[in-house]
């Protein structure tokens, strides 16, 4: 079984990057009621975060290289911030902003949000997980 702290009053992971946090926002009751395979999955997944991100990026890749309706919106635009116009690198200048661990009645899934810019967009890509940590998909979400 994985440990780590599920409530905290600490700075979040974006003030405090020495300490994550895992904080808690679902519809199912209390956490304490989850099971105990359903938070070591999400304890696994945040282990091998590193991992996860590099899969998330390539998903990114392959997602752009069929709609590029993102990046284009961005490099309109963001024209003064000199975006780079090939896919990969503008994969590359995008940021993990939040890792979600959703939990539901019925499901539990787990989200990457990623920007572009974060200071001047609130337009994110979003890479779901399955049960598995395998990329389900990706989705444009402001």
């Amino acid at each position: 079984m994985y440990s780590f702290p599920l409530f905290s009053d600490q700075p979040t992971l974006r003030e405090n990057r020495k300490e994550p946090t895992l904080k808690y926002w679902g519809l199912a009751p209390l956490i304490q009621e989850q099971s105990e395979e359903d938070l070591d999955r999400f304890a696994l997944f945040l282990e091998n975060c590193k991992d996860h991100i590099k899969e998330a990026t390539q998903a990114l890749i392959e997602n752009l290289k069929e709609d590029q309706s993102y990046m284009d919106f961005h490099l309109e635009e963001c024209k003064d911030a000199n975006l780079p116009d090939e896919i990969a690198e503008f994969v590359s200048k995008m940021t993990v902003t939040a890792i979600n661990l959703w939990i539901d009645s019925d499901e539990h899934s787990i989200t990457m949000d990623f920007m572009i810019l974060p200071e001047e967009s609130d337009e994110i890509l979003c890479v779901a997980f399955d049960d598995k940590g395998e990329v389900n998909g990706v989705s444009w979400e402001s």
